[in-house]
């Protein structure tokens, strides 16, 4: 994904490495909400990767769901792949921590779906994206430390 397609003007980059890009988008629905994108181009979730490449995604994933709950409290994460051939044809995976609290009829794709977005400023996608860039940055130290050795 270049940066022409995911930028500071348009979303807020949280997070990159040499498999993904974390960004957070400009007109989220639940707080906390990210977007996780391979740094490739790639149009079907699971046949476009080897075996490995995906693995080292779920990973990213799987961290950002823990950074993500550790720094907003989650009834529940959630984790899915959207888009569609004619609109967002790059895969890409949404990460969203749902608040506790929320009536079972406005969960799960309620939740994401719902029409309006959250007032977060620049500033403060800003300041979220720094926690999450720096959460993300530490579990990927923890698991070189742990591999060394």
């Amino acid at each position: 994904m270049s940066d022409e397609q995911t930028t500071r003007e348009r979303e807020t980059v949280a997070y990159r490495d040499e498999h993904c890009v974390v960004f957070i988008p400009p007109y989220p629905r639940l707080y906390g909400y990210c977007l996780l994108a391979p740094l490739h181009h790639a149009t079907n979730v699971v046949s476009d990767f080897t075996e490995d490449d995906y693995l080292a995604l779920q990973l990213r994933v799987h961290r950002l769901g823990r950074v993500l709950t550790a720094v907003r409290t989650a009834e529940r994460l959630y984790v899915f792949s959207f888009g569609s051939m004619q609109g967002v044809a790059h895969v890409h995976w949404h990460v969203a921590p749902l608040p506790p609290g929320i009536p079972f009829r406005e969960q799960q794709l309620a939740a994401v779906g719902r029409l309006e977005y959250l007032d977060m400023s620049k500033p403060e996608r800003e300041e979220f994206a720094e926690r999450v860039g720096a959460g993300m940055a530490a579990l990927a130290e923890q698991d070189r430390e742990r591999s060394r050795g």
